[in-house]
């Protein structure tokens, strides 16, 4: 696991795991998102209120992205030699597959810090 998606995470989510974790539709892409076994039981009432404060969507990769970058990765012109803007951009799966794809700036632009650190690393 990545150390400091790791020290990241664990300021939300204290029993919780990264894997790097290929993706469905976007082959070429991974991340680093929550494993699979979370949660394994009842969360503590401390980490139910730090997912509502701050919730780590960085750590997962939401459909809607995973389809566009999908979309992408089929179909590179569409952002090849072009500026993109992957806006609110989580996981940072949309901004990655532009960068793959040829686009000659990307920008990934989130609120979270920690959804830059997640698309950078």
């Amino acid at each position: 696991m990545h150390p400091l998606l790791a020290r990241n995470l664990k300021q939300t989510i204290k029993a919780g795991e990264l894997a790097l974790t290929p993706l469905p539709l976007c082959p070429t892409i991974s991340l680093y998102l929550i494993s699979d076994d979370y949660p394994t039981g009842r969360l503590p009432q401390d980490e139910m209120l730090a997912i509502i404060d701050k919730p780590a969507y960085w750590a997962f990769c939401w459909a809607s992205g995973q389809v566009l970058a999908g979309y992408i990765t089929q179909h590179p012109e569409i952002c090849r030699d072009k500026s993109v803007l992957d806006l609110g951009s989580g996981s940072g799966v949309v901004a990655i597959a532009a960068a793959q794809a040829g686009a000659t700036n990307v920008i990934a632009c989130d609120i979270d810090a920690h959804a830059l650190d997640a698309t950078r690393v």
